[in-house]
């Protein structure tokens, strides 16, 4: 299955890894969702907190200037459930940040 876009339609942003191909009139962000239909970037807060240190920082500047840029418009009153895929809602075993047990994994490299 070939790509949606030819090689001369293609930047390249360098990232800490690999490098993420953005087609010209795309943004990175989009690139990176890639074909989903997803609408929010759901990341666990147990798997971030288990990050290197370097990585944490980051991250929270990078959110501190998402929120310094859209001054209170983003909303984090929202509810995240869980569903396997035939829909249905099951206990997410990544939400108990405070006493996350054996089962979740640490960073590769740690």
């Amino acid at each position: 299955m070939g790509r949606p876009w030819s090689l001369p339609e293609i930047e390249t942003l360098f990232c800490d890894s690999d490098p993420l191909p953005v087609a010209i009139g795309e943004s990175a962000v989009h690139a990176w969702f890639g074909l989903t239909y997803a609408s929010y970037l759901v990341w666990p807060r147990v798997l971030m907190e288990r990050m290197p240190d370097e990585w944490q920082r980051r991250f929270v500047a990078l959110a501190h200037e998402l929120e310094s840029a859209y001054d209170g418009f983003i909303d984090p009153n929202y509810c995240v459930l869980a569903r396997d895929e035939r829909g249905r809602y099951f206990r997410d075993p990544l939400c108990n940040y405070r006493r996350p047990g054996d089962n979740v994994p640490w960073p590769k490299g740690s």
